[in-house]
């Protein structure tokens, strides 16, 4: 489960080696993203690309998706996770 996510703040120019974003691993701490993207708050950011098991909302906040995965962690290996897994592939 990961999401990748940009830093608003910066945009994108040709001359740039990278976009001004990058992928993280979720459940994710908002200290890694301030430190990996430069940001000093969550409105600084926005969701651009994700690998998750649900799908997101264009405002869904970080604490709701750290909140998602964490819960999706604790299921695996249960009969219920094995369900979602199922209904998620049809």
């Amino acid at each position: 489960m990961r999401i990748y996510i940009l830093n608003t703040t910066r945009f994108y120019h040709e001359d740039f080696e990278e976009y001004p974003g990058a992928w993280f691993s979720c459940p994710v701490d908002f200290e890694e993203i301030r430190e990996r993207l430069g940001v000093q708050s969550e409105e600084e950011i926005e969701i651009e690309d994700y690998e998750l098991p649900f799908p997101l909302e264009g405002n869904t906040r970080l604490w709701e998706i750290n909140a998602l995965c964490r819960m999706i962690l604790e299921m695996q290996g249960t009969p219920l996770y094995y369900e979602m897994d199922v209904v998620q592939k049809r």
